[in-house]
Protein backbone atom coordinates (compact mmCIF):
# COMPACT_ATOMS: atom_id res chain seq x y z
CA UNK A 1 0.00 0.00 0.00
CA UNK A 2 1.46 3.85 -0.87
CA UNK A 3 0.39 6.86 0.66
CA UNK A 4 0.91 10.34 -0.77
CA UNK A 5 2.31 13.14 1.44
CA UNK A 6 -0.38 15.65 1.70
CA UNK A 7 -1.17 17.97 -1.64
CA UNK A 8 -4.41 20.22 -2.86
CA UNK A 9 -6.60 18.36 -4.88
CA UNK A 10 -6.88 20.05 -8.48
CA UNK A 11 -10.59 19.78 -8.85
CA UNK A 12 -11.26 20.31 -5.27
CA UNK A 13 -8.80 23.19 -4.11
CA UNK A 14 -8.91 21.08 -0.65
CA UNK A 15 -5.75 19.25 0.97
CA UNK A 16 -6.14 15.55 1.02
CA UNK A 17 -4.10 12.33 0.65
CA UNK A 18 -4.04 9.46 -2.05
CA UNK A 19 -3.87 5.70 -1.19
CA UNK A 20 -3.69 2.93 -3.34
CA UNK A 21 -2.59 -0.63 -3.74
CA UNK A 22 -1.70 -2.88 -6.10
CA UNK A 23 -3.50 -6.18 -6.94
CA UNK A 24 -2.36 -9.22 -9.39
CA UNK A 25 -5.01 -11.61 -10.13
CA UNK A 26 -4.83 -15.12 -10.55
CA UNK A 27 -4.29 -15.31 -14.13
CA UNK A 28 -1.22 -12.48 -13.79
CA UNK A 29 -3.22 -9.11 -14.74
CA UNK A 30 -1.75 -6.38 -12.58
CA UNK A 31 -4.59 -3.99 -10.87
CA UNK A 32 -3.99 -0.53 -9.12
CA UNK A 33 -6.35 0.70 -7.12
CA UNK A 34 -6.61 3.63 -5.75
CA UNK A 35 -8.61 6.30 -3.41
CA UNK A 36 -8.23 9.98 -2.43
CA UNK A 37 -9.06 11.18 1.19
CA UNK A 38 -9.87 14.76 1.45
CA UNK A 39 -8.45 16.11 5.06
CA UNK A 40 -11.87 16.83 5.93
CA UNK A 41 -13.28 13.17 5.60
CA UNK A 42 -10.64 11.76 7.56
CA UNK A 43 -10.79 14.33 10.63
CA UNK A 44 -14.49 13.52 10.47
CA UNK A 45 -13.53 10.02 10.42
CA UNK A 46 -11.81 9.98 13.27
CA UNK A 47 -13.19 12.44 15.33
CA UNK A 48 -16.11 9.38 14.97
CA UNK A 49 -13.88 7.08 16.08
CA UNK A 50 -14.73 6.01 19.93
CA UNK A 51 -12.15 4.84 21.98
CA UNK A 52 -11.47 3.65 25.66
CA UNK A 53 -10.77 6.58 28.43
CA UNK A 54 -7.21 5.29 28.05
CA UNK A 55 -6.90 4.03 24.24
CA UNK A 56 -6.08 6.37 21.55
CA UNK A 57 -6.12 6.18 17.70
CA UNK A 58 -2.95 6.96 15.21
CA UNK A 59 -2.04 7.06 11.73
CA UNK A 60 1.17 5.82 10.66
CA UNK A 61 2.47 4.78 7.21
CA UNK A 62 5.28 1.90 6.00
CA UNK A 63 8.10 3.56 8.17
CA UNK A 64 6.42 3.80 11.36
Amino acid sequence: MFWTGLYVFFTQRVPGITVSARYRNPDGRLYVFGIDITLDALSRFLGSVTIGRSGRAVIIDGNG
